[in-house]
């Protein structure tokens, strides 16, 4: 029997489904079952209390959303506890049948992650359809004096792991994360930047001193002994996109507009 035998049987259908959370290079796997799950090589853990609201089929793309709802101390929630993290994170929703011989998934229904919220013991995983970027503006470059692009991003084009240093970390308080290696630059050196722990980017940093960066919130999980690898900022001036990264050909800003607008005379 195919997939679709099971799920259109009356009775032979024993429904489970995977949820896969990936978020940069780190997987986040849980089933609905009551017992972990392996498929395609990911061991999906089951997470009692797992739950979601229903896949609705709709025109209108805010209605085609999902909500997950986890225990609060559920690991993927806990990196939305203090800010989200920079990189999104995507779902995808996987249904198949626990009596099927031949465990066959579909993928039933696949997003990203919107935003996440606590309402008791629970944590609510608000995702949003993976079509709905359609109806958001198109990027279009703006212009200014500092540069317009990301750091490390397209347009940049700065390769980021020649401004790595990983830290081993010596003492954690609240948003300031403290490393020996980092001491080796000079202040300000991975302000602007970011730091990772395991290939995903977690928190910019705001402020860097010595071998103490701060970061925009604190992270949840990060220990003592943890490796954390921090990547230069930039402050998208030219001179620091010459003198720090040697990468002036690349500079998107337009250091010399007016002052003032030469039509009207307003301040630019």
């Amino acid at each position: 029997m195919s997939y679709q035998d099971f799920e259109g049987s009356a009775y032979q259908g024993e429904p489970v489904e995977l949820y896969r959370f990936t978020l940069g290079v780190d997987v986040f796997a849980y089933t609905s079952a009551d017992e972990d799950v392996t498929h395609s090589g990911t061991l999906y853990e089951a997470e009692p209390g797992l739950q979601r609201s229903q896949v609705e089929v709709s025109e209108e793309l805010a209605r085609q959303g999902l909500t997950v709802e986890v225990p609060r101390d559920n690991d993927l929630a806990a990196l939305w506890l203090a800010s989200p993290p920079m990189v999104a994170a995507e779902l995808q929703l996987l249904r198949g049948h626990r009596n099927d011989p031949d465990a066959e998934f579909v993928t039933y229904w696949r997003g990203r992650v919107a935003k996440v919220s606590w309402s008791g013991s629970r944590a609510v995983i608000t995702c949003e359809n993976a079509l709905s970027g359609l109806r958001r503006m198109v990027f279009v470059p703006n212009w200014s004096r500092g540069c317009r692009h990301g750091l490390y991003a397209q347009g940049c084009e700065v390769a980021q792991t020649g401004f790595a240093v990983t830290g081993t970390v010596t003492a954690v308080n609240g948003a300031v994360v403290t490393a020996a290696a980092w001491a080796g630059q000079p202040d300000g050196w991975f302000t602007g930047g970011f730091v990772e722990l395991l290939n995903t980017p977690l928190r910019m940093v705001v402020d860097h001193v010595g071998d103490a960066l701060t970061l925009q919130a604190a992270v949840p999980g990060v220990r003592v002994g943890d490796e954390l690898v921090a990547y230069a900022g930039c402050d998208h001036t030219s001179e620091t996109c010459e003198t720090k990264f040697g990468n002036l050909d690349n500079f998107g800003g337009c250091e010399f507009f007016p002052e003032q607008n030469p039509f009207d005379g307003k301040v630019v």
